[in-house]
């Protein structure tokens, strides 16, 4: 089997993850942030939902006085890997909506066993997967 490199891939998740930007937007809109108001931002990601509470806290009367971008590294085993998968990036790849062709209950089940192939090719010596991650730190202050 060909090896598939996950961090090289994580660039297109920004793109291609509709249905985490979907949600983002619901949850930013029922946040309602008022001038005054205090909020802690612990997601990760490419960054979707932290440009716009930037947008946001600027309308709302804050300093954005530091915005960073870092890459992250952690080490997880090949079924923490595959778990943090299914909860994201599984929807760009599995998502009916950007087929024209059914993506068949067999057709699913033979990805996501070569997407846990794939996981366990990557492990290291010690049968961990250094996954890396680009998350944008905001610190904003009220004026």
């Amino acid at each position: 089997m060909s090896e598939v490199n996950f961090n090289s891939k994580a660039f297109t998740y920004a793109k291609n993850s509709l249905v985490q930007k979907s949600a983002s937007e619901v949850l930013l809109n029922l946040l309602s942030i008022q001038p005054g108001e205090d909020v802690l931002d612990l997601c990760c990601g490419p960054g979707h939902i932290t440009k716009k509470y930037e947008q946001l806290f600027r309308s709302c009367g804050f300093d954005v006085i530091h915005s960073e971008l870092r890459e992250e590294s952690n080490l997880f085993s090949p079924e923490e890997a595959y778990k943090i998968y299914q909860s994201g990036a599984e929807n760009g790849y599995l998502n009916q909506s950007f087929y024209t062709e059914t993506l068949t209950e067999d057709y699913i089940s033979s990805f996501r066993e070569l997407v846990k192939e794939a996981f366990e090719e990557q492990t290291d010596d010690s049968d961990m997967i250094d996954l890396k991650f680009k998350r944008i730190y905001l610190i904003a202050k009220k004026q």
